[in-house]
């Protein structure tokens, strides 16, 4: 693509990267994460370990993929460990891209505190995954799922604390929580 629009090539008017990838804002942040991203659900720690994953978040990478995602509960914690080893064997420069994980399911102890998103669980269970990721931070932390057993207050503090006062994370979001779920935690939040 070679034409312009208003004075920008139009690939960074589409954000296209030079390795073909569209990318787009995750939602009204200033974060760009590819279209498409790789995550580490049912293989990572399970099937698929060491070089294999290593090889497969390369051929993402050079088809201009940014954006990984992995949680606790996949595999038990293992793809984090792989995706982590991973990670670290290629060595790209941190800011180049995306990671996120998922709190919500523990990894597979059966102790009350290590699952749900207590308090307790997201700070500690966040930096479990870290360890196991081997980075310092994560980009994005979501909650995996709606814990009803918790209060929405106790849920936004947890994940404010891991970002504003941990630095264990930039951004957080939900996974298949209901609509009204989302505009209680955001009525909290705000």
């Amino acid at each position: 693509m070679t034409s312009q629009t208003e004075g920008f090539p139009i690939e960074k008017v589409l954000g296209i990267d030079g390795r073909g990838e569209i990318f787009r804002h995750l939602g009204p942040t200033g974060l760009k994460v590819s279209v498409l991203s790789l995550g580490g659900w049912l293989t990572y720690g399970g099937t698929q370990k060491g070089n294999i994953v290593k090889e497969c978040l390369q051929a993402a990478w050079d088809h201009g993929i940014n954006f990984f995602d992995t949680a606790e509960v996949y595999a038990n914690g293992q793809s984090e460990i792989e995706m982590g080893n991973a990670l670290k064997e290629l060595a790209w420069p941190r800011d180049e891209y995306v990671l996120s994980t998922k709190i919500f399911f523990g990894t597979g102890r059966k102790e009350p505190n290590t699952r749900g998103l207590s308090k307790k669980h997201v700070v500690e269970g966040l930096k479990s995954s870290l360890e196991r990721l081997q980075q310092p931070y994560v980009d994005i932390v979501l909650a995996h799922r709606p814990d009803v057993g918790t209060p929405m207050k106790e849920i936004v503090e947890g994940f404010s604390q891991a970002i504003t006062n941990l630095n264990l994370a930039y951004y957080w979001g939900t996974s298949e929580w209901s609509a009204t779920q989302i505009s209680e935690a955001t009525l909290i939040a705000e």
